[in-house]
């Protein structure tokens, strides 16, 4: 079972840029030296921007929508630059450092208070109001716990999920046309009673499972 920490602490500083890099380029670097463990990305422009972290994809952040992040801008590149056909935008950057908390799309969710989505079937898909919730599965029978594909269920990157087998029943963590990333001496199913698994969504159709 994981240590449930008796609090959680955050604090958070924006930053503000403008997107004038232009489109196909190599993007305009975001900078700060604040040691951070995630970070929200908002485009509050109005039109689409991509960013890149040190040497990775470009990522495509349409205008108005949010991603979180794991970085440290300490330590990471970030870079963004406009799209195809787009004019000048902005983005802001909310950087939050945590104690004892994790990221749920763009919030700060304390482990104390992880409001619990409670199942008693044999199987269960994910919706997006789970985001940052704990999934309980309770059944005396095998279940299954069903991650959709991006497009039935557009969770943010970034999105974390627990679920717990509260029941008898074997959970497995499922997901047709979705790759679910674990380490490779664990499985894909929770075999003890009040055990957890997390969830991590870390692409559009890629989730990581660390069961405990």
């Amino acid at each position: 079972m994981p240590k449930t920490p008796l609090h959680a602490t955050t604090s958070v500083a924006r930053i503000t840029a403008a997107v004038t890099s232009a489109a196909g380029g190599a993007g305009a670097v975001i900078s700060d030296s604040t040691d951070s463990t995630s970070v929200a990305l908002i485009n509050t422009g109005e039109y689409d921007v991509e960013y890149k972290i040190d040497s990775g994809a470009w990522v495509l952040l349409p205008d108005r929508a949010t991603a979180t992040l794991d970085l440290n801008l300490a330590n990471s590149v970030l870079r963004t630059r406009k799209t195809a056909g787009s004019g000048d935008g902005a983005v802001a950057l909310d950087i939050t450092q945590l104690d004892n908390a994790f990221i749920a799309g763009d919030s700060a969710m304390n482990l104390v208070s992880l409001p619990i989505n409670a199942q008693t079937g044999t199987s269960y898909t994910l919706v997006l109001t789970d985001a940052g919730k704990q999934v309980d599965m309770s059944n005396a029978a095998a279940n299954t716990l069903n991650i959709p594909t991006n497009a039935n269920e557009p969770f943010e990157i970034g999105t974390i999920i627990w679920v717990c087998m509260k029941g008898t029943g074997i959970t497995t963590i499922a997901g047709a046309g979705v790759t679910l990333q674990k380490p490779a001496a664990k499985a894909l199913a929770i075999s003890a009673q009040y055990e957890m698994a997390r969830l991590h969504k870390i692409a559009t159709d890629t989730w990581r499972v660390n069961a405990t």
